[in-house]
Parts: structure tokens; C-alpha cells; sequence
């Protein structure tokens, strides 16, 4: 990891950052999401996610990683993350 991507995950408040991702973090849609520039796949997908749960049609039970966020190919209403039941 470079100087730079270490700098930037000690400030951002973001559970999954480009500073450190690794699919062992979780991400929840009413958690924060990392701003750092270029966005990678998986940070626009938690944008958009992240719109549907302002709009109440996504509920923060479920939680997301890196890797799944990644495969999500479409981000629409009743999309299912993983429950914390499910370990």
C-alpha cells in the first residue's frame, strides 16, 4: 500500500476505503461511503445503493463487503445484502 492510499484511509470515515480494501470489511447502506477520486466499481455501487436507502426502498439490516459490491450488476429496490444472521 502506498504512502498516499495509507494517508487517505487514516481521514476517511468510510468502513471500506481505497486506502484499505479488503473483502473482510462490511459496509452498511447508512454508513459512509469513501469520496476518494477515481471512483472504483464498488463505490458507485454503494452510491447508488446508498440513494435507495435515503428513499426507503433498501433497509440497513443487510451489509455488504467489498467483493459483493463488486458483483452486483444492478442496483435495484429489494436488493439483498447479507443479513448478520447469516453467519
Amino acid at each position: 500500500m502506498t504512502f498516499e492510499k495509507r494517508k487517505h484511509y487514516l481521514v476517511c470515515p468510510a468502513p471500506i476505503c481505497q486506502g484499505c480494501a479488503t473483502d473482510f470489511l462490511l459496509w452498511y447502506p447508512d454508513e459512509e461511503i469513501c469520496k476518494k477520486k477515481p471512483y472504483s466499481k464498488w463505490q458507485k455501487t454503494q452510491f447508488k445503493i446508498a440513494k435507495l436507502f435515503r428513499k426507503g426502498q433498501i433497509g440497513a439490516d443487510r451489509f455488504f463487503t467489498q467483493k459483493t459490491l463488486m458483483e452486483i450488476e444492478r442496483v435495484r429496490t429489494g436488493l439483498k445484502g447479507r443479513s448478520p444472521n447469516s453467519y
